[in-house]
């Protein structure tokens, strides 16, 4: 009922009135209250008749842009809260932007600096210095930082990352390069598919199986794990390695085995293991979070 007495009043509004003080028969249109902005046609008359919710926009009165307030001790002491800020750093593959907000005077200072790809914290910290000096805003009246980055999915685009290798449960090696087995273009008969991450020449079967309830129905084979490991170290110099088990979901005892012997006996490479990283059903999204 609010919508429709809100449409019935601009119905009233918008329509011709006709008053006595003037020739017979012209049509006047009655004043708006201050901040009304004047309906230009019967186009938008419908529009705010049939939409509630533009009404509410369309008769609201224009928001002033608020005026600069001063910084300092003395602003502090007045109304502390008003001096709280927050700070977004997105760190990207060429620039650092960084974006300043102040919470009480609702204004934005935003900075840009290149990128430290050695190190992307360096120009985190001497970007978010000279923001903070150029806006003469105190280190201790920022409330939170907020940081984001694109230089993982980067990284995995470009094919930058670690050589990483991968084991995976006997006779599940194809997982990666089956994946939903549906085609994002029904109709196109020359479709390719962006390469795995993790070729196949560097994914090595290992026998172990769990079942889907978490019961254990071939033990993990821990000599031929480790065999599988030293080969991938030795023939493809593997930097990381992904452990990817079936159902490692419901019982990750076999992905833990194998970890534990991979960080022994192979202390320089990174592992990942699926149950770990992504601990949820269905071995394509859970093994390619893994080797990501």
């Amino acid at each position: 009922m609010a919508g429709e007495r809100g449409a019935a009043k601009v119905r009233q509004a918008a329509a011709p009135a006709t008053t006595g003080s003037g020739p017979a028969g012209r049509a006047e249109v009655p004043k708006r209250p201050a901040g009304f902005p004047t309906v230009p046609d019967a186009f938008t008359t419908a529009m705010l008749f049939w939409n509630p919710v533009a009404l509410h926009h369309f008769a609201r009165p224009p928001r002033r842009a608020p005026a600069r307030r001063g910084t300092g001790p003395a602003r502090l002491e007045e109304n502390p809260w008003l001096m709280t800020y927050r700070l977004g750093v997105d760190i990207g593959g060429t620039f650092t932007d960084f974006a300043l907000f102040n919470e009480g005077g609702h204004e934005i200072a935003v900075y840009k600096r290149l990128t430290t790809p050695a190190d992307p914290s360096v120009a985190v910290v001497e970007g978010t210095a000279s923001l903070l000096a150029r806006e003469n805003v105190p280190m201790a009246e920022v409330d939170s930082i907020a940081h984001g980055t694109t230089l993982v999915t980067n990284s995995i685009i470009e094919r930058r990352g670690a050589k990483t290798g991968m084991l995976v449960t006997a006779g599940f090696r194809d997982i990666l390069d089956m994946g939903f087995e549906q085609r994002y273009d029904l109709f196109d008969l020359r479709l390719t598919w962006p390469d795995p991450l993790v070729p196949r020449r560097r994914r090595r079967e290992v026998r172990e199986r769990v079942g889907h309830d978490g019961g254990v129905v071939e033990p993990l084979d821990l000599a031929g794990a480790r065999e599988a490991v030293r080969d991938l170290v030795d023939s493809a110099g593997i930097e990381a390695l992904a452990i990817c088990f079936l159902h490692s979901y419901a019982n990750p005892a076999h992905e833990a085995l194998a970890g534990d012997l991979v960080r022994d006996e192979f202390p320089e490479l990174h592992v990942s293991r699926s149950a770990e990283v992504f601990g949820n059903m269905r071995e394509y999204e859970r093994w390619t979070t893994a080797t990501m």
